[in-house]
This record gives structure tokens, C-alpha cells and sequence, in this order.
């Protein structure tokens, strides 16, 4: 160590040299960058030594005659090798599949390069014999001592993603198969509405190509009804407040405009954070289950009309003469036989009244557009008559309904509801209401006073009859829906397309046909 004027020592390198006469020569070379660079270097060395066994890719590093010089930790973990049990073995035996047309590439490459670096996607042979797929960086430099060439293969285990790939490709394969030969119509549209995708099913019930769908509007590509936009645009509003799934009926139109009635499910992608990144429509066409069912439910009211009929021709008239003859019977009596044949007689025209009540409900003489809500009142004042029980109406008369079919159901709903009610609830009083929603909508609503239940899903398919309202609302294209108030009760709700909004498509029957 050599100490400087300012009395701080830097090593030093001594060369002493001795002379006949017995004198020295001394010379002396500061080595202090020498002793830095060594010191560098070795922490160098440490650093990438370290690198290279910790490092969780597997790395093996050759020779010019591509013999294995090292490998590293990870690699004969991979392998299933320990300890040196690679050294200087062929660099091709660790590879499943051939290599040499790769290693006449690598050559070349460093012939004309210099320095050649190659990505590659490659087996790897285990040492059980098994294959481990593998992606490789191959590096090849030209030595600088001899000729030849030394490189480094930086490996990393690919079977797993392999695999996931290969998992993702099958599915894919299934979905674009179950996509493409689904009888049901599908589509995808973007977070404004535009179309993005529609599966074979919609060219073939639409009469549209794809091309002349994707890109454009849903609102102004044609198949949209335009009496459902409004309702379709709520749908999505409902995707994007976080339903997870929002279900309707809608109208449709083919290219060639013909009307179809199509059960609609709206569901959404989402991103990490949840929020909506494409909207899903899966649509079913029901026009001919539609048409089919309503002819059912025709066949029904006809078959209750003509019930009613009996009722009021054959039991009414019967009933008739039997009090004709207890009033003529009163006459001729005294005493407590005239009283009781007094009795008789009240109670066969209780009888009466409540035959042609019975017969009227179950074949209401005109449910056309004009008259649901008589309809209505007729409902009500049946039930304080003949049940005694307190039912108020709120009725807007200016009511225009779609057409006298819409009115039946709508009456009938009531009707079962009513009953539901009376049977199930025991209430003290009912109301029923009938007003306007907006200009294109009507609401009917039966609130009742008495016992409640619980509205959920499981609970609106058990009984009989809320399964029959809501299969009549669904033959109209109506939203129904239970609910129960917070004071108490229960009120079942209908809302119904009025006559602005476009015609329900019925099977064409004489809906005006009076009983």
C-alpha cells in the first residue's frame, strides 16, 4: 500500500530490481482500477451464476461440436436429471423432436450475422422417456480464441399452456358448432347497440344476411318491431344497472316484413371490474306456439260460453219454473205450509240470480275494446252481490285495448285473480283498477286486503291459476308481475299494449263473437 501526499494509502504494484554496484531500482504501478475491475468482475460472475441457477426457466449452455457444457437447476429438474449427468453429452439428445435442420440454421445464421439469436416452439424429451413441450431462445456467438461457435438455449415449460391452448381450441371448435347449428337465433351487440355477430339461425327466420346486419343499429337494422324499440332499449337499460339476465316476449320483423313474436333473453359479458362489454340477445320464435296456444284458450272460452249457455237456457229456465210453481203452491197454502213454500220460492230466485250471474262471468256478453271496463264492473258487483265482499273499481272508460281477444284475457285475469284472492286470502276488500301507462300502455291491477305469500320464482308456477294468468298475459305480450305492498295485501299487475301501439298478432277468429 502506498501512502499519498494527503496521507490515504492506493494499492500499488512493486517491481524491485537489483544492480552489480548493490544498488535497487524500484518501480511502482497504482493498481487501484486493476483491483476495482477484478472485484466488479467477480461480483459479475456471482451475480449471473446466480442468475443462471435460479433463474425458473431451464438454461443449457454448448460448445462449438454442440455438447453440453451446463445446465442449470431448473433444467435438469425439468428433465428429470441430477447432478452432472448431462455434461458434454449431444445437445440433440435432450430434443424429442429432430434438430439439426434447426442447428444447420443457427450455423448459418452466425456465418452471415455474427450473432445469432432464434425463437422456436419444440419438444423436449424427459428422462422417463416422456415429451415436455417447451419454448426456446436460442443464442449462438462466435468465439473469439478458436474457431467455431459456442451458444446458450434458454427453455421454458410450455406444456401446461400448450394444453390450455389446446383445451381453448376444442372449445371454441364446440361453441362455434353450437352456435352455428342452434335452432335458436343469437346475437351480439355493443355496448351502443350496434351489432356485432348474429349466428345462422337469424339469416334463416329473418331473411337478412349477416352482412347486412353487422355494423348497424339494432333499432334500425329492420328486425326490431318499431312498437318495441322503446321496450327493447329498457332491456338493455336493466343489463346495464346489473341484471344478470332480463327475459320478454317482443315483435320482430322478417325482411319481408312479416310480424313474428319472438321470447327474448338479454344477458351481457362483463370486464374484471363488471362492467358491461357486449350484450348478448338470444331470441326463440314462439308465432306459431303463440298462434297454437290462443287457438287452445278460444277453444276454452268457447267451451266456458257454452257452459254459460246451459247454465242460463237449461238450469236458469228450470229454476224459472220451479219458483213459478212454489210462488202458485204459496198461493194455495196456509199458515206454516204458505210460509215455507214462501221460502222455497226466495231461495230458488236466489238460485236464479245467481245461475245468470255465474252464466254472465263465465260468458261476459261483449269483451271488445270498448266495453272491458263494464266488463269489469259486472266482476265487481258480482262478488258484493253473490260474496258479499267490498270491491272498490277504478276504471278509466276511454281505455282503448288492442282488440276484443286482449280484453277477454284481461278480463279473465281479473276474474282469477278475484277468486284467487277470495279462496286463498279471505280478504275483506278488493279493488280493480284499469288506467293508462304512458301513451302505448294500460295497467289492469287486483289488490286485495287479505293474506299474502311469498312471491318468489318457485312459488308464481305452483298454483293453477297464477300459472293461467300468466301464461293469458304472455299470450297478449303482457308484463305480469306480483306484488306484495308493504301495509299488506297482495296486487297482481298486468301491463298491456293499448291500441296505438302495433296490433297483437291472433289467430284470425271472430274475437267480436257475442254469447
Amino acid at each position: 500500500m502506498q501512502i499519498n501526499p494527503d496521507g490515504g494509502t492506493c494499492p500499488v504494484s512493486l517491481t524491485l530490481q537489483s544492480f552489480p554496484n548493490g544498488k535497487f531500482l524500484i518501480t511502482m504501478r497504482d493498481i487501484t482500477g486493476q483491483i476495482e475491475g477484478e472485484r466488479y468482475a467477480r461480483s459479475q460472475m456471482s451475480y449471473y451464476k446466480a442468475l443462471f441457477e435460479n433463474t425458473p426457466c431451464g438454461v443449457v449452455t454448448f460448445d462449438d461440436r454442440f455438447a453440453i457444457v451446463e445446465t442449470n437447476h431448473t433444467l435438469r429438474k425439468m428433465l428429470g436429471y441430477a447432478g452432472r449427468h448431462l455434461y458434454q453429452r449431444a445437445l440433440k439428445d435432450i430434443f424429442e423432436t429432430p434438430i439439426q435442420e434447426e442447428i444447420t440454421i443457427w450455423q448459418s445464421g452466425v456465418e452471415q450475422q455474427g450473432r445469432f439469436c432464434r425463437e422456436m416452439d419444440t419438444t423436449l424429451r424427459k428422462r422417463d422417456g416422456r415429451a415436455l413441450y417447451a419454448h426456446g431462445v436460442v443464442t449462438l456467438m462466435p468465439e473469439r480464441q478458436k474457431s467455431g461457435t459456442y451458444g446458450i438455449v434458454i427453455l421454458k415449460d410450455n406444456t401446461a399452456r400448450r394444453e390450455a391452448d389446446l383445451k381453448s381450441a376444442r372449445q371454441h371448435q364446440l361453441n362455434d358448432r353450437l352456435l352455428r347449428e342452434s335452432a335458436a337465433m343469437i346475437g351480439m351487440l355493443d355496448r351502443e347497440g350496434r351489432i356485432l355477430m348474429v349466428n345462422p339461425a337469424v339469416e334463416r327466420a329473418s331473411g337478412y344476411k349477416s352482412s347486412e346486419l353487422i355494423g348497424k343499429s339494432i333499432w334500425d337494422c329492420g328486425l326490431v318491431d318499431p312498437s318495441e324499440v322503446a321496450m327493447a332499449r329498457s332491456r338493455m337499460r336493466q343489463i346495464f344497472e346489473g341484471a344478470e339476465r332480463v327475459t320478454g316476449v317482443s315483435r320482430a320483423r322478417t325482411k319481408s316484413g312479416e310480424l313474428r313474436i319472438m321470447k327474448i333473453h338479454n344477458t351481457a359479458t362483463r370486464d374484471d371490474q363488471g362492467q358491461v362489454e357486449n350484450i348478448i340477445i338470444t331470441a326463440v320464435d314462439v308465432t306459431e306456439e303463440n298462434r297454437l296456444q290462443q287457438l287452445m284458450m278460444e277453444t276454452v272460452e268457447h267451451e266456458q260460453a257454452r257452459i254459460g249457455h246451459d247454465l242460463h237456457d237449461g238450469v236458469g229456465q228450470l229454476l224459472t219454473g220451479i219458483g213459478v210453481m212454489a210462488e202458485s203452491l204459496a198461493d194455495d197454502l196456509s199458515g206454516s205450509q204458505k210460509i215455507a213454500a214462501s221460502r222455497i220460492f226466495d231461495l230458488v230466485q236466489q238460485a236464479i240470480l245467481q245461475v245468470r250471474q255465474l252464466s254472465r262471468c263465465m260468458s261476459p256478453t261483449v269483451l271488445n275494446d270498448r266495453e272491458l271496463a263494464s266488463s269489469l264492473q259486472l266482476l265487481a258487483e258480482t262478488l258484493r252481490s253473490s260474496l258479499r265482499i267490498s270491491c272498490q273499481t277504478k276504471l278509466d272508460t276511454s281505455l282503448r285495448v288492442a282488440d276484443g281477444c286482449t280484453s277477454g284475457h284481461l278480463f279473465r285475469i281479473a276474474q282469477e285473480a278475484a277468486n284467487n284472492a277470495i279462496r286463498h286470502g279471505r280478504p275483506q276488500n278488493v279493488c280493480i283498477t284499469l288506467m293508462a301507462d304512458g301513451a302505448s300502455h294500460g295497467v289492469l291491477e287486483i289488490f286485495n286486503d287479505g293474506a299474502s305469500f311469498e312471491c318468489s320464482p318457485a312459488n308464481l308456477t305452483e298454483g293453477i291459476g297464477l300459472r293461467v294468468m300468466k301464461y293469458r298475459a304472455g299470450l297478449i305480450q303482457a308484463e305480469f308481475s306480483i306484488n306484495r305492498p308493504a301495509d299488506g295485501g297482495l296486487s297482481i299487475v298486468c301491463r298491456f299494449p293499448l291500441a296505438s301501439s302495433a296490433k297483437i298478432n291472433h289467430p284470425e277468429t271472430n274475437h267480436n263473437k257475442t254469447y
